[in-house]
C-alpha cells in the first residue's frame, strides 16, 4: 500500500482549528476571562477569538475536501462509495456532537461521574468505534 503525500500546512491548520474549537467550546465554564476570547455581543462591532473558529473550520474543510475526494477516487471508490462514506462520516459527526453536547448538562449526582469523566469515556468510545482497524494484524493464538 502506497503512502499518500500529506500537505503539512493543511494538517497543521486543521490541528490548530480543532484545538481552538475545543478551547472556545469550554469558555462558558470560565469566569473573568478577557472579552476578546469569547463571542462579541450582537450590538458590538467586532470579532472575538471564538467568532473566528467556525470560519476557520469551514476554510480548512474547503481546503481538505478536494484532496480527500481525489485520494478516495485514486483508491478506486466510485460515486456511490463516495456518497456512502460522506453520509457515514456526517452521521458519525452528528452522533459525536449530540453525545458531547449532552455532557454539558450531565447530572453528576445521578450518574456518579464528572463531566470530565463523561468526556473521556465518550471520546474514548468514539475512537474505539470509529477507528479504522487493519484487516490483518498480529495473532496471539500461538504465543503460549
Amino acid at each position: 500500500m502506497a503512502l499518500t503525500q500529506r500537505i503539512a500546512s493543511i494538517d497543521i491548520t486543521r490541528a490548530l482549528t480543532m484545538t481552538l474549537m475545543i478551547f472556545v467550546n469550554d469558555l462558558w465554564t470560565l469566569h473573568n476571562i478577557p472579552g476578546w476570547l469569547g463571542h462579541t455581543l450582537p450590538q458590538e462591532d467586532g470579532m472575538g477569538l471564538a467568532d473566528t473558529v467556525f470560519p476557520a473550520f469551514l476554510f480548512i474543510v474547503g481546503m481538505s475536501l478536494p484532496y480527500a475526494v481525489a485520494n478516495r477516487i485514486r483508491k478506486g471508490d466510485g460515486a456511490r462509495a463516495l456518497l456512502r462514506h460522506t453520509l457515514e462520516r456526517g452521521i458519525a459527526l452528528l452522533v459525536m456532537g449530540v453525545v458531547l453536547v449532552n455532557g454539558e448538562n450531565l447530572n453528576e449526582a445521578a450518574t456518579g461521574m464528572s463531566r470530565g469523566m463523561w468526556n473521556i469515556i465518550a471520546c474514548s468510545s468514539f475512537i474505539l468505534i470509529w477507528n479504522q482497524y487493519p484487516d490483518t494484524g498480529p495473532t496471539f493464538a500461538n504465543t503460549y
